[in-house]
C-alpha cells in the first residue's frame, strides 16, 4: 500500500508541481508514481525510466527513444543554416 500526502496542484503550462509528493518505499525498493503525476509527465505503461543520484537526491526521467530534433534551432533556423553553408561553399571557390 502506498502512503501519499495530498496531491499538489499541477501547472500544465509549465508542467511543474507546486509541492512535492510523498510516497513510501516498499520492501522490494518499489514506489508507485501517482497517476496525476505520471500523466502530467507524459509517462505511459512500458516507458523506460532513468534514475540518477545527484548531490544525495534521486532524480527520475524518461529514457528518450530518439534524440532526433533535440538540437533543432541551436544553429538557427533551417534557412539560416542553409544560407551559412552556401556562403561557406562559395568562399571555398571552385
Amino acid at each position: 500500500m502506498v502512503s501519499e500526502t495530498r496531491l499538489p496542484e499541477v501547472d500544465m503550462v509549465h508542467q511543474t508541481w507546486t509541492e512535492g509528493v510523498v510516497v513510501e518505499l516498499r520492501a522490494k525498493n518499489q514506489i508507485t508514481i501517482p497517476a496525476t503525476l505520471a500523466r502530467a509527465a507524459g509517462l505511459e505503461p512500458g516507458d523506460r525510466l532513468v534514475l540518477e543520484l545527484r548531490e544525495g537526491e534521486i532524480r527520475l526521467r524518461r529514457l528518450r527513444h530518439s534524440y532526433a530534433g533535440t538540437l533543432a534551432g541551436v544553429y538557427g533556423s533551417p534557412e539560416e543554416v542553409q544560407a551559412y553553408l552556401l556562403g561557406e561553399r562559395e568562399a571555398w571557390g571552385d
